[in-house]
Formats: C-alpha cells, sequence, structure tokens
C-alpha cells in the first residue's frame, strides 16, 4: 500500500517536472526562432595596438563584455533595447571601460549590416552590426 502511495507522487512529480519544463522551453525556443540574432562586433584600440575584439550575439538586452588584455583590464557594454522603424534599424549603447575608468559612452540609431567607428585620443572603438535569422 505504501509503495502504491509513493510510486502515484513520483510519477506526478515527474509529471509536473516535465510539464513545467515544457511551459518554460518552449516560449523561449519559439522567440529565439521568431527573433534575429543580432551580432555586435567590436575592435578595440589603443593607439595602433589591437587590444579585443568582442563579438558579442544578443536578441535584446544587455550583454557586458569583460576580458584581460595583457596589462589592461577591458570592458565592454553592450544595451540594444528597441527597434526603430522598418525593423532594420535599432537604438545602440555601448560603453568602454579600460581598467575601471570609463573611456566611451556612445549611444547611436545603428542599421543592419553597418559600421561605425569612435575614437579619441587614445582609444578607438570599431562597431560591426549584423543579424542572422
Amino acid at each position: 500500500m505504501h509503495y502504491q502511495f509513493f510510486y502515484n507522487w513520483i510519477i506526478k512529480m515527474l509529471r509536473d517536472t516535465l510539464l513545467t519544463t515544457i511551459l518554460l522551453v518552449f516560449p523561449t525556443l519559439s522567440m529565439a526562432l521568431t527573433n534575429p540574432t543580432n551580432i555586435i562586433t567590436y575592435k578595440i584600440y589603443e593607439g595602433d595596438k589591437l587590444l579585443v575584439t568582442p563579438r558579442i550575439m544578443l536578441l535584446t538586452g544587455e550583454v557586458i563584455f569583460i576580458s584581460n588584455s595583457g596589462l589592461k583590464i577591458v570592458e565592454v557594454g553592450t544595451k540594444l533595447p528597441e527597434k526603430k522603424g522598418d525593423n532594420k534599424s535599432y537604438y545602440l549603447s555601448s560603453t568602454l571601460t579600460v581598467d575601471g575608468i570609463k573611456v566611451a559612452s556612445i549611444e547611436k540609431n545603428i542599421s543592419v549590416n553597418s559600421t561605425f567607428t569612435f575614437e579619441d585620443y587614445q582609444y578607438k572603438m570599431v562597431v560591426e552590426f549584423k543579424q542572422i535569422k
């Protein structure tokens, strides 16, 4: 008698776990299949020296890339919060921090398959924006 109760309880728990997993996975999978993946590639230079080349893939939201490049700690923050107009233009927000000092903060409308460059007296940031379906 106790075995039957235990057996039924395990079956119920497995069923509930499977159902919960399905309910969580399918909406996420559906969103990933219907929305294009954005690829943002950075080339960060100090003078003529290439420090890092992070390649960030995201649907929307924010990603922070941190790298130890030799003696420098380079942090690139990327935020792609919304589409503009015809779904081929986005509002991109990027920050570049080197050794804990914010070097650049860029907010720009950028279209798919485009590149732009930010340059100051010490650092240069080349940003390329692409999409894959």
